[in-house]
């Protein structure tokens, strides 16, 4: 081969375009028409050089035999060509073991599971293996792995092998298949989100207003994609406070009055309560305010309003707030009423005709006082000449048979009204 004595033995490449030649010695010297070559019992070719058409494939391997003819006889020695080497095939993927099934595509697997994967190719001399790709344990052909994480990847299988031709260098091959590795996983990262699938996540609670509508949204990471079922949540609504009735307060003059906003607390149960004046938009805080001395400025009509502070989740803070308005009286106090006819002072009961004269004028007015301490007419006759105005209708009596004292011992024996009175017109009449 190439000029080089070879022995029995051959290693010729796959695909080579290599010859073997047949040389032989005698007398006479052989021709080349002397030689034949053949594969067991079949004629191969005549001559010297033995070839392969297209080149030496697998199935070529076998004894070959160099037979030289003269006309004498020749020396018969027979060589065999052998292919013994070929690089690795294209690897086949198998589950589990080189004997399971094949696996022609991607390949679906659940994450944190242990799965077995084993390579194989046709080569000879025999091929080693490599695997890569993640992080495994590699017995050989097989490949032990566990996938950790939630995103899909590959691995690949690598088959080598040397090839040490009888004549020419020796040459390292290799042959792959890659598999995609397709990940499953459970629900996991489930979150509740407002109004969009990129809202506001709700962490522990969430809050609506009463009576608004809203959108909830269930996120969740998995593979395959998740189905989803909705149950009981934790939704607190939101209301404002709501006033109960409040009536109209009539009240005495003077007297202390109390005022109060009585409400049912919304959510949240934090409420602020505001009384205001409308006459003149003065206001208390409170939900209770006190007039120590009612006065009749105070009375109008009022307004009282409670609020509270609302948070929606995933929204502005709102107001919540109902509004009651009411009307305070403030009435004199009869008790204390002072009554003068014609600027004198009337403390009691009387009544008065009015004959048909069209030149009498009684003018009758009222003034509010602080009511004082009752007397006797004795007191009264008795206080002549201590009244500043000299404004009462008393008369001392002028009586012999009376005795003279500043003190009127007369009077207490006679009625002070009817034996002591002086009409100051003659239309008076006195009771």
């Amino acid at each position: 081969v190439a000029n080089t004595d070879v022995g029995s033995s051959i290693k010729i490449l796959t695909d080579s375009s290599q010859t073997v030649e047949c040389t032989s010695s005698g007398n006479p010297s052989p021709a080349t028409s002397d030689f034949t070559w053949r594969m067991g019992t079949s004629e191969m070719s005549t001559g010297s050089v033995l070839n392969w058409q297209g080149g030496i494939k697998v199935g070529d391997e076998d004894s070959y035999t160099c037979t030289v003819e003269t006309t004498l006889t020749p020396s018969d020695q027979s060589k065999d060509a052998k292919v013994a080497t070929n690089p690795p095939e294209l690897p086949t993927l198998h589950w589990d073991s080189s004997s399971g099934p094949v696996i022609d595509g991607p390949l679906t697997l659940v994450v944190q599971r242990l799965f077995t994967l084993a390579c194989v190719a046709s080569s000879k001399p025999p091929a080693n293996y490599t695997w890569t790709g993640g992080v495994n344990v590699v017995h050989g052909q097989l490949l032990q792995d566990t996938l950790t994480a939630k995103v899909n990847t590959t691995r690949t299988c690598t088959a080598r092998n040397i090839l040490n031709p009888t004549v020419g260098a020796a040459r390292a091959m290799s042959s792959s298949a890659t598999i995609t590795l397709n990940i499953n996983y459970p629900p996991e990262s489930v979150s509740i989100r407002h109004e969009s699938v990129s809202g506001t996540v709700i962490q522990s609670e969430f809050r609506v207003i009463e009576g608004n509508s809203t959108k909830l949204y269930c996120t969740v990471q998995s593979q395959p994609a998740s189905s989803f079922r909705w149950s009981g949540a934790d939704i607190h609504s939101l209301d404002p406070p709501k006033l109960h009735t409040i009536t109209r307060r009539n009240a005495l003059e003077g007297n202390i009055v109390l005022i109060q906003c009585l409400f049912t607390a919304g959510n949240p149960i934090t409420t602020r309560s505001t009384f205001t004046r409308a006459v003149d938009g003065t206001s208390w805080s409170g939900d209770s305010h006190t007039f120590q001395s009612i006065h009749r400025e105070d009375a109008g009509l009022y307004r009282c309003t409670v609020e509270n502070s609302m948070d929606p989740t995933g929204a502005e803070i709102q107001t919540g707030n109902d509004t009651a308005d009411f009307e305070i009286n403030a009435h004199p106090d009869l008790q204390n009423i002072r009554v003068t006819l014609d600027g004198i002072s009337l403390d009691s009961y009387m009544e008065i005709q009015v004959p048909d004269n069209p030149g009498f004028a009684a003018a009758v007015t009222y003034e509010a006082r602080t009511a004082t301490q009752e007397t006797s007419e004795y007191d009264a006759l008795n206080a002549e000449n201590d009244r500043p105005d000299k404004s009462h209708v008393y008369m001392s009596v002028v009586d012999s048979t009376s005795t003279p004292s500043p003190h009127y011992e007369n009077s207490k024996t006679e009625d002070p009204v009817y034996n002591n009175t002086m009409l100051q017109n003659s239309v008076q009449t006195v009771l």
